[in-house]
């Protein structure tokens, strides 16, 4: 594996896809949608389809699931989370909260907060308080707005919502939790949740720079925190109190970018859905202390010697895949705990992949995956996934600005349980970088690889959020003297494999 460049690790760039990135992806699900999902080396050598957990299978067999679009109106949505009467609280990047209300989005925003966008930046994170209906407190992850110096942090804050009209919040509310959470165009983190004693779980990027921050224990980045939701303050019995190098809020370390988590309050499991570099999507089972390993190992094992002073024992994921054609990134996720699914699936995760536009059912207790598929609809790139109350779930799209919901009822749907080819992975089948060459078609920002962000770069371009594009001629995939969408499109397709840009010359 390639040395590590910081700028390099340029990956999910969900947040500033358009419209027609949609359309893609739309157009190649059939390729990307479908992309195998393989255990780890700690896991079953086995994909669940038809006989190795029958009570969950057949479950799935009898549900059929149907997508419908609630409301097309977001700009680039990026978290969500639903209030026990119903309400869903959306962020959009700008640094809007919207308020879908009896599926129709208000048009007044119930809070606007000064972020910087650039890039991953902006506002990324929402969760409500568990006692929301009483205390009407709404917690955000962002990206702040520069200051004085041109320096951006990310923050996390509550407010409260309004006494007289619940669906404003009060703008002068505002209490900084947690700040100096280390910035930059990439890797912000952004998950936010609450575990089962009531203290607040924050996931952080780190910023580019695994090194630095991910295996810092004086740095916030590359980190799960846990906090009171009150001050801010270390939660109790945090496991680095007594460490006087260690920052105490911390609660585990050596994350890339965890921008969801998925808790079950009823067992108190907490997953870190961390989103990979190159190779690999993880699931972590967040345990106090632990180290997930990043940037010296990503998925089933190490990609990196360790450093003399990293003790070796790192933890695997509970659950990891190598990525298929083009990229991948894990996103999500919810807890199956309601009455409308069946009791074999309760206790089950749901876990989303928005580069592959899939949704997945995860068994924290076994590390057995399936796939949910659909008798009617589509599943387009989920970003953030949330059950109601009465078991419909929730799915955002970032681009262009969807909120769906998957509803089942108990017949059986046109579903095959074919199993897929199973491979099971070991440390050395790692893929191998794409090899640096002096001029690669579609590599707008300059890093020896055509994938998603160099789309995303182009995008941002077209749509004058950057004033240049790193490597201009790269980024004219078309070839016809213009960097726009089109050559957004041509680079989906290639990181797709239904074209390929750099074909090799014999």
């Amino acid at each position: 594996m390639r040395e590590r460049e910081p700028r390099r690790e340029k990956r999910f760039q969900a947040p500033i896809w358009s419209g027609l990135m949609l359309i893609t992806l739309a157009a190649i699900a059939g390729g990307v949608g479908t992309t195998e999902k393989f255990l780890t080396e700690k896991q079953s050598s086995n994909r669940v389809y038809a006989s190795e957990n029958i009570g969950a299978q057949e479950a799935l067999t009898n549900l059929k699931f149907k997508q419908e679009i609630v409301t097309t109106g977001l700009e680039f949505p990026t978290s969500m989370d639903i209030a026990p009467d119903g309400r869903i609280f959306i962020t959009e990047q700008s640094g809007n909260v919207k308020i879908i209300e009896n599926d129709q989005l208000l048009e007044t925003p119930f809070l606007t907060i000064p972020v910087s966008v650039l890039v991953e930046g902006g506002l990324i994170g929402v969760k409500l308080s568990p006692d929301f209906i009483q205390d009407r407190q709404v917690f955000l992850y962002y990206s702040s707005a520069p200051d004085e110096l041109g320096n951006v942090v990310n923050r996390v804050s509550r407010f409260s919502a309004g006494t007289i009209n619940p669906n404003i919040a009060d703008e002068d509310s505002e209490v900084i939790l947690v700040d100096n959470i280390p910035s930059n165009e990439v890797h912000n983190g952004g998950g936010l949740e609450f575990d089962r004693n009531g203290m607040l779980i924050i996931g952080t990027g780190e910023a580019g720079d695994g090194i630095e921050n991910s295996q810092n224990l004086g740095s916030l980045g590359g980190k799960v925190l846990r906090v009171n939701p009150i001050d801010g303050s270390p939660a109790p019995n945090n496991p680095f109190i007594e460490n006087p190098e260690a920052d105490p809020r911390i609660y585990a370390l050596g994350f890339r970018n965890p921008f969801t988590f998925s808790v079950d309050h009823q067992t108190g499991i907490i997953l870190a859905l961390d989103v990979g570099d190159a190779s690999f999507e993880e699931v972590n089972k967040v345990e106090p202390g632990k180290n997930y390993g990043w940037p010296y190992m990503e998925g089933p094992g190490k990609q990196k010697p360790l450093p003399d002073d990293l003790p070796d024992s790192l933890t695997l994921p509970l659950y990891s895949y190598p990525h298929g054609q083009g990229s991948n990134a894990i996103t999500g996720g919810d807890v199956i705990r309601n009455n409308t699914y069946p009791k074999a699936l309760q206790g089950m995760h749901v876990i989303g992949d928005y580069i592959a536009s899939t949704i997945m059912i995860l068994n924290p207790q076994t590390a057995k995956v399936f796939d949910l598929n659909l008798a009617e609809g589509q599943i387009i790139a989920p970003v953030d996934l949330d059950f109601t109350a009465g078991g419909e779930l929730y799915f955002l799209t970032i681009a262009p600005g969807w909120l769906s919901k998957i509803s089942i009822s108990q017949e059986e749907p046109p579903m095959t349980t074919t199993p897929v080819e199973t491979i099971k992975p070991t440390p050395t089948e790692i893929p191998s970088p794409t090899p640096i060459i002096k001029f690669l078609m579609g590599d707008a920002n300059c890093d020896s690889r055509v994938n998603s962000i160099d789309s995303a770069f182009i995008l941002q371009f077209s749509a004058g959020l950057l004033g240049e594009v790193p490597c201009e001629n790269e980024a004219d995939a078309s070839a016809d003297g213009t960097i726009n969408a089109i050559d957004a499109t041509l680079i989906l397709q290639h990181s797709a494999g239904l074209i390929d840009l750099n074909p090799k010359i014999p």
